[in-house]
């Protein structure tokens, strides 16, 4: 069996958030799982960030994850 990728593009998780959830729910990254659900919860809300403030919010919880 291949071994899973565990990079998730941007346009895959614009596209297909729920796929990257389930995708990743088996890792360790339980903090990366909430933040997507919040982020989730934010867009059915009409709330949002750029993509920028979102990409430098999930670099520190990698690095926080990586250590």
């Amino acid at each position: 069996m291949a071994k899973a990728s565990k990079a998730v593009s941007v346009v895959e998780l614009r596209e297909n958030p729920a796929g990257v959830v389930r995708r990743v729910s088996g890792s360790k990254r339980p903090e990366i799982l909430r933040e997507l659900a919040r982020g989730e919860r934010e867009i059915a809300a009409g709330r949002g960030f750029s993509l920028e403030k979102v990409l430098a919010d999930a670099d520190k919880v990698l690095a926080r994850a990586r250590k």
